[in-house]
């Protein structure tokens, strides 16, 4: 979800942003910028991979199925959003 903005905030300035007057070869800045966007990726996909790792070591991710099909409003709160 977060990598959303990031991702799609690289990728306007790709698009939108005009080329420095001392950057005359726009390839640098694409390189740049594709580069960030790999940097965005990479980053996103092994910080949450450390931080689920940790996480199914000490507590499951998962519900039970009949504990979501009974709402985790009620198993989290013990009281009923509807």
């Amino acid at each position: 979800m977060h990598i959303n903005a990031g991702f799609a905030a690289l990728t306007a300035a790709i698009v939108l942003a005009p080329p420095l007057p001392a950057h005359k070869d726009s390839s640098d800045f694409l390189s740049a910028e594709v580069l960030q966007l790999v940097a965005v990726i990479v980053t996103s996909t092994i910080g949450t991979a450390v931080i689920l790792y940790f996480l199914k070591r000490f507590m499951e991710i998962r519900p039970k199925p009949e504990e979501e099909q009974l709402g985790m409003d009620l198993i989290e709160h013990a009281e009923s959003a509807y």
